[in-house]
């Protein structure tokens, strides 16, 4: 009973493994790496509106004299709208970058969401491959026995052996699938994995759930349109104060400048572009709107068609289960044959691989719901 106790604790659970995939996901890592200097270069975008000061030191020689000169000037920007949009593009690109970091990470949490259920799906397999074959060795041991006291001819060992190495096969697939299964997930993961905690299927998404990629889509139209009105902010005049000292003076010189310049049709077509990439930035979100409902509303019905197939194919798996044990019964008094025997354990087979491909649809379209619904772990 320890023992149970101490494997149960060391299985890796499926919050576990995706927590840990937003960790570790490179998509994920880089991406919160640009949202990082993206926001680093708005603040620095900010910063050049405040007070600028510049301290000069200079020392010249006129022959063997050296004249020593120094000053202080501050200058504050009063009127620069290009500088203004320019930051707030900055502003909205941050933003875009977030959000794109967090739907990055969504994503990359989800596809380890997968890949843990198609672990537990592949030892699942391995499961009923196991029962069956041991089911094939029940019956070719009994054909066996039959054949030696003369009541099945060899034609029927014959093809209960092919049973059994049919079923061997398929055992030896399905381990081998689930330690493929297990090898992705560990490789997403970037650790080893003993043991997998079974997990439920997830809740459908909430009809008002939003993915971060729309958000994402929305503020680069926020800096598109930024961009186009720091292009047009080209073409107003800017001003600037500035304040100017000598050391151990008691006054200081005020100059109020204002300038305007004209770069021809430069701002016209950068506003141009501007307005383009904002157009290209609201056709896509829309786009991706329109694709992400479509998806989220269809695996809700999918997921709970494929719940529903599911339970047919646990009840059917029962049904069959209980139909065999009633045919070896019956094949121990001779009143069914072992061609009948082996039908009955290829419908349990059929039903158990059901189920579990059954389960595993469910999963698929639930998850990829809560992905595209931006829903959290």
């Amino acid at each position: 009973m320890v023992l149970m106790l101490v494997g149960a604790a060391q299985a890796l659970t499926l919050e576990q493994a995706v927590a840990r995939a937003g960790e570790v996901d490179p998509d994920a890592v880089v991406a919160e790496l640009e949202w990082r200097k993206l926001r680093l270069e708005a603040a620095e975008s900010w910063s050049e509106m405040t007070v600028t000061p510049e301290l000069t030191v200079e020392r010249s020689w006129l022959g063997n004299v050296a004249v020593d000169e120094a000053g202080l000037q501050v200058t504050v920007g009063l009127l620069d709208p290009p500088l203004w949009f320019e930051a707030l593009d900055r502003s909205a690109q941050a933003r875009s970058a977030r959000w794109a970091a967090d739907a990055t990470t969504l994503d990359a949490q989800y596809a380890a969401a997968l890949l843990y259920f198609e672990a537990l799906a592949a030892d699942a397999a391995v499961e009923t491959a196991t029962l069956t074959a041991a089911d094939a060795q029940a019956t070719l041991a009994a054909t066996r026995a039959r054949a030696a006291a003369g009541i099945d001819d060899p034609l029927m060992t014959r093809t209960a052996e092919v049973h059994g190495l049919e079923t061997a096969a398929t055992l030896t697939r399905a381990r081998a699938a689930s330690r493929n299964a297990r090898t992705r997930l560990a490789r997403a993961l970037e650790q080893e994995i003993d043991a997998l905690a079974p997990a439920p299927v997830p809740a459908l998404p909430e009809p008002a759930s939003r993915s971060p990629w729309l958000t994402s889509y929305d503020a680069l139209a926020d800096a598109a349109r930024f961009e186009e009105l720091q292009a047009w902010a080209e073409l107003a005049p800017s001003a600037e104060l500035r304040a100017e000292t000598q050391p151990g003076a008691s006054d200081w010189r005020v100059s109020l400048r204002g300038t305007w310049t004209f770069d021809g049709i430069g701002p016209f077509l950068r506003a141009r572009r501007a307005s383009l990439e904002g157009r290209q930035a609201r056709v896509t979100r829309d786009g991706l709107r329109r694709d992400f409902d479509v998806v989220i509303a269809t695996g809700a019905e999918d997921a709970r068609a494929y719940a529903e197939v599911a339970e047919a194919a646990r009840a059917r798996e029962a049904l069959a289960a209980e139909a065999l044990r009633i045919g070896q019964a019956r094949l121990g008094a001779g009143l069914v044959d072992t061609l009948d025997l082996i039908q009955l354990q290829q419908d349990v087979w059929k039903a158990r691989e059901d189920r579990v491909e059954a389960d595993l649809a469910q999963a698929y379209a639930v998850l990829e719901a809560r992905r595209l619904a931006g829903m959290e772990w």
